[in-house]
Formats: C-alpha cells, structure tokens, sequence
C-alpha cells in the first residue's frame, strides 16, 4: 500500500509528510502483515484535507474532460 495525501487547507497541524507517516502508522497497527509499495502499489490511499473535511478515497475514476458541450464556440481576440 501507498498514502498519498493533499492539503488545500495549509493551516492544518501536520505537512503532508507528517501525515502520511501518521495514517501510514495507523495501517500498520491495524493490519500488522501489510507490505509498503512507493511503486506500483496494490492500493493507493489518497488523502485530501480541506478547511471543512478529509476526504479518503483508494480509486480513482477518470471523468469525460473537456469542455461542457456547447461552450466550446468561436473566440476572438485582438
């Protein structure tokens, strides 16, 4: 497993180091025979701190992108 965390709230008390050893920590009380990957994990633990959550997710899922429909129109610039 691997954490990897964000934070859009910079006053929070930890960095995002701080934090992913201290979550890291938390795994390893819970599950003892829990191996670390940095590379190519089995599952990526993505922490993200805002002023009014945390927000933990292990799976990421890719969106259409782009623009909406129908904003895409000609522009013009002098």
């Amino acid at each position: 497993f691997k954490i990897s965390s964000k934070r859009s709230d910079h006053n929070f008390e930890l960095d995002s180091r701080e934090l992913n050893q201290t979550l890291g920590g938390a795994v390893f009380e819970a599950i003892p025979n829990v191996q670390v990957q940095m590379k190519s994990p089995d599952i990526n633990l993505q922490v993200e701190i805002r002023e009014e959550a945390a927000y933990l997710s292990y799976e990421t899922i890719r969106g259409a992108g782009g623009l909406p429909v129908g904003t895409s129109g000609k522009g013009m610039l002098m």
